[in-house]
């Protein structure tokens, strides 16, 4: 858990979400994942659930800025690796 809330930390910092839904699954095979969605009032599905039929389109100019935001939260969620763990992702043991 505490990667869980490093990971929203940084989906936070970077896309200043109205919220964030948090969604554990392990269904078909026994197994535990996480979903961390960051979930905005103008996503084409607020504010059902994302798997829910499309309540309105985006612009594509909103989805282009939030794909350029997106580059950017490799690097914040591995600084929050960092701080968590002392070492980022892929070196952690």
């Amino acid at each position: 858990m505490t990667a869980v809330n490093g990971v929203e930390r940084a989906i936070r910092r970077v896309h200043a979400p109205a919220k964030i839904n948090l969604a554990s699954f392990g269904n078909q095979v026994p197994h535990v994942h996480r979903h961390i969605i960051s979930r905005h009032s103008n996503d084409s599905r607020f504010p059902l659930p994302v798997w829910a039929p499309r309540q309105r389109t985006v612009s594509q100019t909103l989805l282009s800025n939030r794909r350029a935001k997106a580059t950017l939260l490799r690097e914040a969620v591995r600084a929050e690796m960092v701080l968590a763990f002392g070492q980022p992702p892929g070196e952690l043991g």
